[in-house]
C-alpha cells in the first residue's frame, strides 16, 4: 500500500513508522520546516529550550515500551523523579495530589526533537508542503490510486489510503477541500467544534544561579509550567528556563504585545520562584493549538471506504496527553496493518462505504 500522513504530530510519525516496518510505502507531509508537532526543541549556542512538551512520562505500558526503545536508542534518560509545586500561595517540594506509582519523567540530552528525527528514519518526508486539497479518485480512476493530494506548490501525489494527523482544527479545514467524496467531508461533523487552548511559552537565559529543582508545576494564576533545562544536559551553558503559561492567558493576551507578554510571565514566574528572574536573552511563542478543549472517544476515527482507507489520529482523540497521542497513531496503524493483511489477496470490487465515527480498534 501507498501510504500518505498529513501532519508530523506524535500521531502520524508513530503510524509511519510502525505502517513502514509493516512493508507500506509512506510518505509524510508537513506544512512547517520543522517537524513534530509539541515535539519542539530551540537551539542557540547556550543549549536547547524544550518549548513544546517537556517530557515524556510513561502513564501506561504502550509508553514504557516507547522509553525502553528510546532508552535503547540513546534517545531519552531518566531525568527526574518529581517536581515542585505552586498551588497559588505557597511552593512545595512536590504534589501532594498525584501519585506517580514510582514513574519517573524522561528528558533527552538534545532535545524533545531528537524524538522525532528516530521517527522520521522510516518515512519519505516531505516538508514544507502544504496539502492543498485531498480529490477521491475511486472506482472510476484510470490510475491504480484511490486519492490525490493536491499540493499548493501546483504538484499531486496518488496514493492508495490517506492518514490526517494534524490538529482538528487543520485537520478540518483540509477535510472541507476533499472532492468527490461527501462521506469524508462529513466527519466535520465530529471535529469541527473541537476548538484549543493556545499558549506562550517563553524561553529564558537568566542570570541566575541555575536551580536545584527540575520542573515547577502550578496552578491557580497565569503559569502553568517552569522548566529547568539546564538540568537535561551537562552541555547547556548558563541558566535556561522555560516558562509555560496557562490556556486562559494565552487566549486573553493572544492579540498582546510581546513585550506585555514577555514581562507578565517574567515577573509573575518570579513570584514562583520567589527569585528575581533577570534576562540575558528570551524567545517568546504562541501555540494556537496546544491543548483540545475537549476530546472524542476511542483512538482514531475513520471512514471506510472499500478500496481507498481514510483516517484521523491525533491529539484531540481519547484523551489529551502524550501517551493519547501515541496510542492514537499506534493503535490505527496496527489496526490498518492487519486490514490491509486481510485484504491483500482480495480483488477490487464496486465500491462500499461505511462511516465508523470513531475507531473500532480497542486493546
Amino acid at each position: 500500500m501507498k501510504i500518505a500522513i498529513i501532519g508530523s504530530s506524535l500521531s502520524g510519525l508513530v503510524a509511519g513508522k510502525k505502517l513502514a516496518l509493516a512493508g507500506h510505502e509512506v510518505t509524510l507531509f508537513e506544512q512547517d520546516k520543522r517537524l513534530g508537532g509539541k515535539l519542539a526543541t530551540r537551539t542557540t549556542d547556550k543549549g536547547f529550550f524544550d518549548y513544546g512538551t517537556p517530557f515524556i512520562f510513561p502513564e501506561n505500558e504502550q509508553l514504557k515500551q516507547l522509553v525502553q526503545e528510546l532508552k535503547d536508542a540513546g534517545i531519552v534518560q531518566d531525568w527526574a523523579e518529581d517536581f515542585k509545586f505552586y498551588d497559588g500561595m505557597n511552593l512545595y517540594e512536590t504534589d501532594p495530589n498525584i501519585d506517580y506509582n514510582g514513574e519517573h519523567f524522561f528528558a533527552s540530552e538534545k532535545g524533545m526533537d531528537s524524538i522525532v528525527n528516530y521517527f522520521k528514519r522510516w518515512v519519505d518526508v516531505k516538508a514544507p508542503i502544504k496539502a492543498g486539497g485531498l480529490t477521491y479518485i475511486g472506482d472510476h480512476r484510470i490510475k491504480k490510486r484511490a486519492w490525490m493530494i493536491n499540493q499548493t506548490n501546483i504538484n499531486t501525489y496518488e496514493c492508495d489510503a490517506i492518514l490526517l494527523a494534524t490538529d482538528a482544527v487543520n485537520a478540518n479545514a483540509i477535510l472541507q477541500t476533499t472532492q468527490n467524496k461527501t462521506t469524508v467531508r462529513r466527519v466535520t461533523r465530529y471535529i469541527d467544534e473541537i476548538a484549543y487552548y493556545p499558549r506562550y511559552s517563553l524561553m529564558v537565559l537568566a542570570d541566575n544561579e541555575t536551580p536545584s529543582w527540575k520542573g515547577i508545576r502550578a496552578v491557580g494564576k497565569n503559569i502553568d509550567w517552569i522548566g529547568n533545562e539546564t538540568s537535561k544536559s551537562g552541555s547547556q551553558k548558563g541558566t535556561l528556563l522555560t516558562i509555560q503559561s496557562t490556556g486562559g492567558f494565552a487566549a486573553t493576551h493572544k492579540n498582546a504585545a510581546d513585550e506585555e507578554i514577555v514581562s507578565r510571565m517574567l515577573k509573575e514566574a518570579s513570584e514562583i520562584m520567589d527569585e528575581q528572574i533577570n534576562p540575558l536573552d528570551s524567545k517568546l511563542h504562541f501555540w494556537r493549538f496546544y491543548e483540545p478543549k475537549k476530546v472524542l472517544p476511542d483512538f482514531f476515527m475513520e471512514v471506510e471506504i472499500e478500496d481507498a482507507p481514510f483516517a484521523l489520529a491525533g491529539d484531540y482523540f481519547n484523551e489529551y496527553s502524550l501517551g493519547a497521542a501515541f496510542l492514537s497513531g499506534s493503535y490505527l496503524a496496527d489496526y490498518w496493518i492487519g486490514k490491509f493483511k486481510e485484504d491483500e489477496n482480495i480483488s477490487p470490487s464496486s465500491s462500499t462505504e461505511k462511516f465508523l465515527g470513531t475507531g473500532e480498534y480497542h486493546q
